[in-house]
């Protein structure tokens, strides 16, 4: 099991074009508190739940392609830790999961 001292640290930023960096819930910081300069789950809301749902969906399948297309399996972790420290879960929040959950079940969503 990875404890904070094992677990691997984020790919460095080589610069603010990286495909991991133009996702559009990660923030480059100075923050020491951040991974590698980055917060992982740092989204703009629209405060209207209806399209912060859809959005944290549409995040979602852009994480999933990013991860893949990267082949950086701990993208998921270093965004679902993001997420949980942000200690927020509102629409934005059960939309991402619910698209990630969907992925895993082949896209399809039982709302």
């Amino acid at each position: 099991m990875n404890t904070p001292s094992t677990m691997p640290a984020a790919a460095p930023v080589d610069d603010d074009m990286s495909p991991i960096s133009c996702l559009p819930f990660v923030r480059g910081t100075p923050d020491e508190r951040a991974r590698d300069n980055r917060f992982f789950w740092s989204p703009i809301r629209t405060d209207d739940p209806e399209t912060d749902w859809v959005l944290g969906e549409a995040f979602a399948r852009q994480a999933i392609d990013v991860a893949v297309a990267e082949r950086e399996p701990y993208l998921m972790m270093w965004i679902m830790e993001g997420l949980v420290a942000s200690g927020r879960f509102d629409a934005l929040e059960r939309g991402f999961v619910t698209g990630l959950t969907a992925a895993n079940m082949g896209g399809e969503d039982r709302r």
